[in-house]
């Protein structure tokens, strides 16, 4: 029932997202109106895969784009909110016939993605530090497609309307600071709720079945989740 509400407050209405993308624009430029917060840019790569396709492996990349504020609360604890542009997804093989190593079917998933993060900083390696938080994510696009040939994705296709544009995911890194303005960083993020269920599975209560490697995949997807690992650099200005 939340999944089927969330859904029809959100619906698919792409000027929902731009209002949103928007409100977030405003909170940022007020907290950096206050002189209280620093600004900067970042980039990275991301590896990413999707919980539920019954396929393993980080084998679809993406860009992450954005900008954050940033504002130290003592000597060690430093506050961020960063607004971007993630690509999501999942890349695998094929059911045509190629070698099951030939990953050419891709799930292509666009995010706009708010996360909040605290930062700690290390006692004597003091530009060492880990982060943690969490981030609400709205989904811009999702699109499907397979490389080198004429087929379709159509287990994805058919539940792709029901997908929640929606999504909050935990976050957890550790980065360096090589100046007062150059960084890198290194983080997990982990989907805390599927953007898709199969509710009609679920109250059937049909069990799981391991996938025997290479060979193909169900028709019926149960859930998805998006898990993912990245890697990037942060300019503050």
């Amino acid at each position: 029932m939340r999944l089927r509400y969330l859904k029809c407050a959100l619906g698919g209405s792409q000027i929902k997202g731009i209002l949103l993308l928007l409100l977030i624009c405003i909170v940022l430029l007020d907290a950096f109106a206050q002189q209280q917060f620093v600004a900067g840019i970042h980039a990275g790569i991301i590896a990413s895969q999707l919980d539920g396709d019954n396929y393993t492996g980080y084998d679809k990349f993406g860009l992450r784009i954005g900008a954050r504020v940033e504002r130290r609360v003592g000597q060690k604890i430093e506050i961020s909110i960063e607004l971007n542009y993630e690509e999501k997804g999942s890349r695998f093989e094929s059911r045509d016939g190629r070698p099951v190593m030939e990953r050419n079917r891709i799930i292509q998933l666009t995010y706009a993605e708010v996360p909040i993060i605290v930062r700690w900083y290390h006692k004597t390696q003091k530009r060492l530090f880990f982060e943690s938080g969490i981030a609400l994510s709205y989904m811009l696009d999702h699109r499907f497609r397979v490389i080198g040939t004429r087929g379709n994705l159509l287990a994805f296709d058919s539940i792709a309307s029901e997908f929640s544009r929606s999504e909050l995911n935990l976050i957890l890194g550790l980065g360096h600071r090589f100046s007062d303005k150059v960084g890198i960083y290194f983080r997990t993020s982990i989907g805390l709720i599927p953007f898709y269920e199969n509710t009609s599975a679920r109250e059937e209560k049909v069990p799981f079945t391991p996938r025997p490697f290479g060979t193909p995949s169900p028709e019926i997807i149960n859930h998805l989740r998006n898990y993912l690992i990245s890697a990037g650099f942060s300019y503050m200005l």
